[in-house]
Order: C-alpha cells, then sequence, then structure tokens
C-alpha cells in the first residue's frame, strides 16, 4: 500500500474523527482498523510501519484499554485500539518508553482532575514531575507487607548517616 493512501485513510478514519470527538479519542475493534488497509486475513510489517509514522506525524497515540502500545503491530486480532490526540510531539523515546504521556483532555482551562484532593507536586531532576495527592490507595497490604514497611521506615528514619 502506498504511503499516499495511507496518509489518507489515517486522516479520514482516525485523524479527524479524533480531533472532533469530545475527548480527542477514538475506539475501534483491532479488526476494524486492519480492514481499513486491506488487512483482513494477514498483517503487513511495512504497511504497519507505515500507519505509526502517519500516527506519530499526526501526534496520534494507541492504546489498549489504559496500556500505552508504542505500536500498532503490538496488538492482536479481537483487541479494541483507541487512538489519542496527543498535545505534544514528543510520544515517544528512542527506546520506545512514553515521554509525555499529556492527552488532550474534555476538561477546560488544564482544570487538574486531582485539584479537589489537596494535592501537591514535587520535581526531581532526573525523574520530572510527580503529583503527589492526599487520598486514599485503595490498596490493602498483607500483614508482612505492613511490617517490612515499618522496618524500612523506622531503619531510614533512625539511621544518623548523612547522604
Amino acid at each position: 500500500m502506498e504511503l499516499r493512501e495511507i496518509k489518507e485513510i489515517c486522516k479520514e478514519q482516525i485523524v479527524d474523527p479524533a480531533n472532533k470527538s469530545d475527548n480527542y479519542m477514538i475506539w475501534r475493534k483491532y479488526d476494524t482498523f486492519l480492514s481499513w488497509f486491506d488487512m483482513t486475513y494477514k498483517k503487513n510489517s511495512e504497511t504497519l510501519k507505515k500507519i505509526d509514522y502517519q500516527l506519530k506525524k499526526n501526534n496520534i497515540g494507541v492504546w489498549c484499554g489504559e496500556e500505552y502500545r508504542a505500536s500498532v503491530i503490538n496488538f492482536s486480532r479481537g483487541e479494541s485500539i483507541s487512538f489519542c490526540l496527543w498535545e505534544t510531539d514528543e510520544i515517544e523515546t528512542e527506546e520506545g518508553h512514553v515521554q509525555s504521556n499529556k492527552a488532550y483532555s474534555s476538561k477546560s482551562n488544564n482544570e487538574n482532575e486531582y485539584s479537589n484532593f489537596g494535592s501537591q507536586k514535587v520535581n526531581y531532576d532526573n525523574a520530572g514531575t510527580i503529583q503527589i495527592v492526599n487520598e486514599e490507595s485503595g490498596i490493602t497490604l498483607y500483614k508482612h507487607q505492613e511490617e517490612a514497611i515499618e522496618n524500612l521506615n523506622n531503619k531510614i528514619t533512625k539511621t544518623s548517616k548523612l547522604y
């Protein structure tokens, strides 16, 4: 399949509908996605690479549920695929890790979804920004995990070493 055809299909089937949706996302069955590019029975890795190129060029990330996938090749038949419009050009690094998962949201004025929880942001030079939210995590620890955390906390707080 020619790059020109792939570009046209990506624009009509993915980019334009994502731009028109309220949350800048669209969901499709992976089989439906493959049928757009005449891959109903067999995947073509060269065509999928060209599709990845077009999606990255249009700042579109691909997801399976809440899991980011670096490429459309990383899906299996029967799964659903989500296309999300990104705010920035930096979707992934050379190693394939997400650089910025800052997708457009339907909230106005960049309203933060954690603003009602008394959150704070902490900046670290090599780790980026971490948002701390004062709320229950919903995680229940086992007894041995609670003891391990308590022991670790005691060792950290009672040590006299300066680092």
